[in-house]
């Protein structure tokens, strides 16, 4: 069964997830699913769509501009 990032896709419980999807995170990184259902890769892009999701302090990821690596992964700074 499929759970995570596979290609340019992520999957839970071995299906892929819908088109806006939005933040993800996988493996300790996070990566942004986009209207295609992708996840974005060299792109700076506005997320809107955090999921809930945390930093490792627990704070609460805002809505923002966010950078993406080639691999798809936020630049975290």
């Amino acid at each position: 069964m499929l759970n995570g990032l596979v290609g340019n896709f992520y999957y839970v419980n071995g299906e892929k997830v819908p088109a806006y999807y939005g933040l993800v995170q996988w493996e300790g990184n996070y990566y942004y699913v986009n209207d295609y259902a992708a996840i974005v890769k060299n792109v700076k892009k506005y997320v809107s769509k955090t999921n809930g999701l945390t930093w490792a302090d627990g704070t609460a990821i805002e809505s923002g501009y966010y950078e993406f690596d080639a691999e798809g992964k936020m630049i975290i700074e």
